[in-house]
């Protein structure tokens, strides 16, 4: 039975941990995305390099425009976010590793 602990919550998304099947849950908006613990960080890697190139370009009025595509590996599917919510994924991702540092860390600490 799965056992999850929200790392970091967002008015439209959050991502929780599940210790027992050891993936991360990314939920944003309507998508589901879930990752092993190198899927989190390769995923989190692109999304920061994704919004570093993004944000250099967008002026301020064109960051909510959805014109960021994710191809999936469905034929024929995308995601489409805009400048402003790949840094809100950013910014949920970051603050997830730091929550799951702390959890890590406050386990070691009480282990019996």
């Amino acid at each position: 039975m799965c056992k999850y602990s929200i790392l970091a919550k967002k008015p439209n998304g959050m991502i929780r941990y599940c210790h027992e099947c050891e993936t991360y849950s990314l939920l944003f908006n309507n998508v589901l995305m879930s990752f092993d613990p190198n899927g989190f960080e390769g995923f989190k890697n692109t999304i920061y390099d994704c919004y570093e190139h993004n944000s250099e370009q967008h002026f301020p009025e064109h960051r909510n425009v959805k014109d960021i595509t994710f191809n999936t590996q469905t034929k024929g599917m995308s995601l489409l976010f805009s400048t402003n919510e790949v840094a809100t994924i950013l910014s949920m991702m970051q603050d997830a590793e730091l929550a799951f540092m702390e959890i890590s860390d406050w386990g070691q600490e009480h282990s019996f």
